[in-house]
């Protein structure tokens, strides 16, 4: 599993830009990093009829499911 991390800046061009860089999680916050995505995946659930049925079904959500 790999966290993401993005720094937000804005500019003249644009409003804003987020960079994104990714990075192994610690060894020793890994199972808290992991439940706490369960729960946020649940509560996606709440509101979304996709990330619900995956849920139910206990499958793990695309990223690309999880972005819209």
């Amino acid at each position: 599993m790999k966290v993401q991390e993005g720094a937000l800046t804005s500019n003249f061009e644009t409003y804003s830009r987020i960079e994104i860089r990714e990075a192994e999680i610690p060894p020793e916050v890994k199972g808290f990093a992991e439940e706490k995505r369960r729960v946020l995946i649940g509560t996606l659930a709440d509101v979304d009829d996709v990330i619900a049925d995956r849920f139910l079904m206990e499958e793990e959500p695309t990223v690309a499911e999880l972005q819209v």
